[in-house]
């Protein structure tokens, strides 16, 4: 207890000094002030991308490599959901790496993905959205027709890598089954 000023949170501090906490960046927050956690949140992913993408910072820009692996995904060849999950498309899509659907005919991509450490890689994780198991077929406009989409796939190593390049592959496609 600090004076009968309530309990000790860091130290007893005189009213005039702000209660503070120094994030491993450098930055100061005010612990008193009321908490917006959105706003805070918010302020705390601009301040680290600013870090990262800032000329002081040690780390590699690599939007230049993600934007020619996300190309590379871009321009591979499309097979059918249907075609995938049976062999020989499904025994030559075993490999890890990053995928996107594509809506039957024209259009974007609707769901961009990676798998890393399934046995059969891509071509398991396709048959897992196509039998359900997981969210992507309740984000779908038709989901009676996922066999007919269209996937795209590349081959990435290593698994951090894979990651890096789907999310760049979110942000920059915005695919509609992403989105939160």
């Amino acid at each position: 207890m600090c004076a009968d000023k309530g309990p000790v949170i860091a130290r007893c501090m005189p009213p005039s000094e702000p209660l503070t906490h120094r994030l491993a960046f450098g930055t100061a927050f005010d612990l008193t002030a009321p908490i917006n956690k959105t706003l805070r949140h918010k302020q705390l992913i601009s301040r680290w991308f600013s870090r990262l993408t800032s000329a002081s910072c040690p780390t590699v820009n690599r939007t230049p490599q993600l934007q020619a692996e996300i190309d590379k995904l871009l321009k591979a060849k499309s097979m059918k959901v249907c075609d995938i999950i049976i062999d020989p498309g499904y025994r030559n899509n075993t490999h890890q790496g990053v995928y996107a659907i594509f809506p039957p005919g024209d259009g974007g991509p609707v769901y961009v993905g990676r798998t890393i450490g399934g046995k059969d890689g891509v071509a398991q994780r396709i048959w897992d959205h196509e039998h359900g198991i997981s969210s992507l077929l309740r984000e779908l406009r038709d989901p009676q027709n996922f066999g007919d989409f269209l996937v795209r796939t590349i081959a990435i190593q290593p698994p951090r890598f894979a990651g890096l390049v789907e999310l760049f592959g979110i942000a920059t496609l915005d695919p509609v089954a992403n989105r939160p």
